[in-house]
């Protein structure tokens, strides 16, 4: 064959193994993609803080308290991730046998584009509780998220 056949054979073959191995690894990223397990996003309450006062947004003032010294209404400030628009999420103050004190119930945020929100919930009756050592409770959609310490007055 001369020259001028074979160069146009040569490139012609030079593109379809090319082609093909193009299509071969599109076909290899869809199969890993089709297997790969997907992260599961558990609805959870990431924090919750307590403190003595809150901004409009819902974020405490002067910081979150795990000791304060007299008894006052408790700001707790609650973010959570993957929990839809509307759940229901309750704080219960215990004092230290497990008996209730105060809690207060309130839906969930519409959560950001990362989805996390916030919201801020307030416990009135903390003004009167006596000195003491107590636990705030988190309850996302009826399951306890945790417990925190607080002490009230015990400095």
């Amino acid at each position: 064959m001369t020259r001028s056949v074979l160069l146009p054979i040569a490139l012609l073959s030079l593109a379809a193994a090319c082609a093909d191995r193009a299509a071969d690894e599109g076909v290899v990223n869809d199969s890993a993609a089709a297997i790969a397990p997907e992260i599961p996003r558990n609805p959870r309450i990431v924090a919750w803080d307590v403190g003595l006062a809150a901004d409009s947004v819902g974020q405490l003032i002067g910081g979150a308290y795990q000791s304060i010294e007299a008894a006052d209404t408790l700001f707790v400030s609650v973010r959570t991730q993957y929990v839809a628009a509307g759940t229901p999420i309750s704080i219960v103050m215990r004092n230290s046998s497990g008996a209730a004190v105060d809690s207060a119930a309130i839906a969930s945020g519409t959560p950001d584009a990362d989805a996390f929100s916030r919201v801020l919930v307030t416990l009135p009756a903390a003004a009167s509780a006596s000195p003491g050592q107590y636990q705030v409770e988190a309850i996302l959609d009826g399951v306890s998220q945790g417990m925190r310490p607080l002490a009230i007055g015990t400095n």
